[in-house]
């Protein structure tokens, strides 16, 4: 039995190391190989480069395709991406995670006047500084919610339901952030509150409801119950969390 742990690097170092550079005898001259077919005289790398890649690989197929996906069919298209195609999106964390700094960035851009209570400041700024962090435990409070009270019956396992609600609460974060650009050069500051408000009841809704096809009047309750529940929960222990950090700072 071999004494290495499943995690121990040295055979992977090993075998890299001990790997012939040049595998085929290139025969060289050509920018291709004719044996193998390797490109032999390849781009430099340079600042046209790294936007030519950024370009093709983010913009035109996986934001591109996760945006409007995401954007029109959630459900359908993170359904999809779990039972056929893991290169039709982006993965879920890499996506939170780019919608979260653009959602941070636009945040610092247009800060939100209404928040002039020392818990809403402090829950604000709580939020901006771990974003990724909270959107990511508050996917898991989703994923309880679905598997564990509403959709009990599902065939998906709790981490398939954990990349749709990353997925879910990804979409709203981008949602929130143009939002909040609209309502800063419209000047209405209600319209971002209330906007994202009805924006995450009525997003979340339809995706939960594409997501475990269930189109009816009892679909739709049933999925808007379930969002309300599970934001409840997080905004809860959040609040609470807060507070204890409020209180335990006052002297």
């Amino acid at each position: 039995m071999s004494n290495h742990t499943p995690l121990d690097p040295r055979p992977v170092l090993s075998k890299l190391i001990k790997q012939q550079a040049t595998p085929c005898d290139h025969v060289t001259g050509d920018k291709y190989c004719p044996k193998c077919g390797k490109q032999l005289k390849v781009d430099p790398v340079d600042w046209f480069f790294i936007i030519e890649q950024f370009y093709k690989t983010w913009m035109l197929k996986g934001f591109r395709d996760t945006l409007l996906g995401l954007s029109f069919h959630p459900g359908h298209s993170v359904r999809k991406y779990l039972q056929n195609d893991r290169d039709l999106i982006i993965k879920p964390v890499a996506y939170i995670a780019a919608c979260a700094t653009f959602f941070i960035w636009i945040s610092s851009l247009y800060p939100d006047p209404l928040a002039c209570d020392q818990l809403i400041i402090k829950f604000c700024q709580f939020f901006l500084e771990n974003t990724t962090m909270m959107q990511l435990i508050q996917a898991v409070c989703l994923c309880i919610t679905i598997k564990f009270i509403f959709y009990r019956n599902t065939n998906y396992n709790f981490f398939e339901i954990l990349v749709f609600s990353i997925f879910l609460l990804a979409q709203i974060l981008l949602f929130t952030s143009l939002l909040t650009m609209v309502s800063h050069f419209l000047g209405a500051g209600n319209l971002r509150f209330y906007g994202g408000l009805l924006t995450k009841l009525v997003f979340s809704t339809l995706a939960l409801v594409q997501f475990f096809e269930q189109e009816s009047l009892k679909g739709y309750l049933k999925a808007l119950c379930c969002f309300m529940l599970s934001s409840f929960i997080y905004l809860t222990g959040l609040t609470f969390y807060i507070t204890l950090t409020l209180e335990m700072q006052t002297p």
